[in-house]
């Protein structure tokens, strides 16, 4: 009886060891491409926090008016609005491959 109690034991443990490293190898994948997502929404939000305040300086008529001023505002703004595509682009590939990777893994 005793013996048994201990071999049931040592199951338990093999079983809980076993899902340590299970969860530890679907983190080993899954991290890195977190991390990027992390990388990608901090950038994206920076560009649209920049592209609202170069809207908002172009919706001024004094500043529009003056091509001076509006000319590098607006090549700005086209710029930025270019890398936030892109950014947008390369956010949308992680995440399906997150998913991807997930559903492979059988992880959360």
């Amino acid at each position: 009886m005793k013996q048994s109690r201990i071999e049931g034991r040592n199951v338990q443990k093999e079983r809980r060891r076993a899902e340590a490293e299970r969860r530890l190898a679907i983190n080993r994948k899954l991290s890195p491409i977190k991390n990027k997502l992390s990388e990608l929404e901090a950038r994206i939000e920076e560009l649209e926090k920049r592209e609202a305040e170069l809207s908002s300086q172009l919706a001024d008529p004094e500043i529009y008016a003056n091509h001076k001023k509006s000319g590098p505002l607006l090549m700005e703004y086209n710029e930025v609005r270019r890398k936030l595509e892109e950014l947008l682009g390369r956010w949308e590939y992680q995440h399906k491959l997150l998913e991807e990777t997930k559903r492979q893994l059988g992880g959360d």
